[in-house]
């Protein structure tokens, strides 16, 4: 797929771990292998592949863990854009899923001046 904005290199990441993602349309649990660098949280099949699979957009998107019965040391990450859905993902234990977190608020921290807002970057359709 075509991440937007590509990416030149996925060096030297922010973290990188194997996390399990939910699924968007069968909601079956996938695990995948992540990368978060630069604002961007990209998912790849397996450690080494070269393509992400998809990217998530961390930078302006709200992140919380997920308390729901039956899930453990799940968090989500809700965009500020009601076209992109929430992304559900879980770790193996608190501990990860607690640092999962952290990185990805000090990401946003980071990130956040240099990422113009989603709202600006669609087109109108009167364009």
């Amino acid at each position: 797929p075509q991440n937007n904005p590509p990416f030149a290199s996925l060096d030297d990441p922010d973290k990188s771990g194997t996390l399990y993602k939910e699924g968007h349309v069968f909601r079956n649990w996938k695990k995948r292998f992540f990368i978060l660098k630069d604002g961007s949280l990209y998912y790849f099949k397996r450690q080494g592949d070269t393509e992400p699979l998809g990217m998530i957009r961390v930078v302006g998107s709200k992140v919380q863990e997920k308390h729901e019965p039956g899930l453990k040391y799940c968090f989500e990450i809700i965009p500020n854009d009601e076209i992109v859905p929430v992304f559900i993902i879980q770790a193996l234990e608190e501990e990860d899923m607690k640092a999962w977190i952290e990185a990805i608020k000090d990401s946003q921290m980071k990130y956040r001046s240099a990422v113009p807002s989603l709202s600006h970057s669609i087109p109108s359709p009167n364009r």
